[in-house]
């Protein structure tokens, strides 16, 4: 790891989980890095634990990617290809709203998807998860909770 990094941007990479928390492991003991671009195949509350808990110092965070993570009962199992063809915001919602992010420092965080689908429902989970951060894609939080706001998510 290069000591002065203050910046990393490796957002044209997607990452499974194991491969995302690898990549911020390598940064753990990092006192300069501030901000981290990342992608990732799936994005759900694991994404933001582990990272908040492995870079407490981080101030923005970017993070893409291509699916929300679905937890799927063993009932849906055989249907697993249509998690994929619709957006499972509910579960995502109800996943994000069991956790907060008040402790973590971070002060910007970017959520992009790579696909294209309108997910504006998990902006009030998100928000609220993380009531300390003070631009989500770059907007401010009352202009990203506005029902004006036209960002993917």
């Amino acid at each position: 790891m290069v000591p002065t990094l203050r910046e990393l941007d490796m957002g044209n990479i997607v990452l499974s989980f194991n491969q995302f928390k690898d990549m911020i492991r390598l940064f753990a003991s990092s006192a300069t890095l501030s901000a981290l671009h990342l992608s990732t195949i799936e994005l759900g509350p694991e994404i933001f634990v582990f990272t908040s808990h492995t870079l407490p110092h981080l101030h923005l965070f970017t993070v893409r990617y291509q699916y929300l993570k679905i937890t799927l009962s063993p009932e849906s199992q055989d249907h697993s290809a249509s998690g994929r063809t619709r957006p499972p915001t509910g579960q995502f919602i109800q996943a994000m709203k069991a956790h907060s992010f008040a402790d973590w420092g971070l002060e910007h965080l970017r959520i992009k998807p790579l696909v294209f689908w309108p997910w504006t429902s998990c902006r009030h989970a998100i928000a609220e998860a993380f009531p300390n951060v003070k631009t989500f894609n770059g907007a401010s939080r009352k202009e990203y909770l506005s029902e004006n706001y036209l960002d993917h998510i």
